[in-house]
């Protein structure tokens, strides 16, 4: 997979979904141009700190166009406090 990355067109939006080192991500997808969405990970237990750490990674940060709420258990039940988070 070393260099996969070089043969994506600008054009390609990115679903960065790397709560370990979002900002590193977040920053080299964007030097390359690309459009990006945070796509972190709502069933786990400390799932707000990956929201609040992709937002901050991403803040300032050009075309970071959104976020997505994600889950694999089908579990909602977050997902009004999610848009709080989001919201501040």
């Amino acid at each position: 997979m070393k260099g996969s990355w070089q043969g994506l067109n600008r054009d390609v939006m990115i679903g960065n979904w790397n709560n370990h080192r979002t900002k590193d991500s977040v920053i080299f997808f964007a030097d390359r141009g690309h459009h990006q969405f945070l796509a972190t990970y709502y069933d786990h237990q400390n799932w707000q700190s990956y929201v609040r750490n992709g937002l901050e990674a991403s803040n300032g940060i050009a075309n970071v166009d959104g976020i997505m709420y994600t889950t694999w258990s089908n579990d909602l039940w977050h997902l009004e406090y999610f848009f709080t988070l989001i919201r501040d």
